[in-house]
């Protein structure tokens, strides 16, 4: 689909490395990803533009139980991408089989960011980062923000997807970053972390 697009998109926000960049990784996702909200992130100040691949994964749709075979499929040790595939594999399980956990009361989409930057089309890609999404936010009406309010079931929740551990310690600065918010339109519309990327950070 995309190569059939290329001439929508203007050579000055996607240039030849960032577009072969961009259809390495869409060559790996499964079609059923067209059927999910889809993005692009980019810097619209540089000179040879890259562009980031965002897809979303809603609780039960095609994408998401392809995520979830992969990850099952994953080599035990194929170091930190199936680590990875794993958790977020148990996570999307877990949003759709556990009604009382926070991945399915409080979350809509996972989010995945594909950092396409240094990306060749050999070679595993990176484990892509995960942003976890309120319940209803692509659905709901123009206007209406849909918000995390519990920075304690956010945190574990978004542990527990990228398979990270040790996330209590940070639980406090979360908890501020909420109360420093205005009382009036201040929100937490989405929160992720980025495996790939080091030092580890929510």
């Amino acid at each position: 689909m995309l190569e059939g697009c290329r001439g929508l998109f203007p050579s000055a926000l996607v240039d030849g490395n960032g577009w072969e960049r961009l259809l390495a990784i869409a060559g790996r996702l499964p079609r059923a990803a067209l059927d999910e909200p889809f993005g692009f992130e980019l810097r619209l100040g540089d000179r040879s533009p890259e562009t980031d691949l965002f897809v979303a994964a809603r609780p039960g749709s095609e994408l998401a139980r392809h995520l979830i075979r992969e990850g099952r499929d994953s080599e035990q040790d194929a170091g930190g991408a199936g680590k990875a595939a794993r958790a977020l594999a148990a996570a999307l399980q877990e949003q759709t089989t556990n009604p009382e956990s926070y991945l399915a009361r409080c979350v809509g989409s996972v989010v995945l960011e594909y950092d396409l930057a240094g990306l060749g089309r050999d070679g595993p890609p990176p484990p892509p980062g995960v942003f976890l999404a309120p319940r209803d936010w692509a659905s709901g009406p123009r206007g209406v923000y849909f918000e995390h309010r519990d920075p304690a079931g956010l945190l574990a929740a978004l542990a527990v997807t990228v398979g990270w551990d040790g996330h209590e310690e940070m639980l406090g600065a979360v908890e501020r970053i909420f109360a420093a918010l205005p009382p009036e339109g201040g929100h937490v519309f989405q929160a992720g972390a980025l495996p790939a990327r080091s030092p580890k950070a929510f």
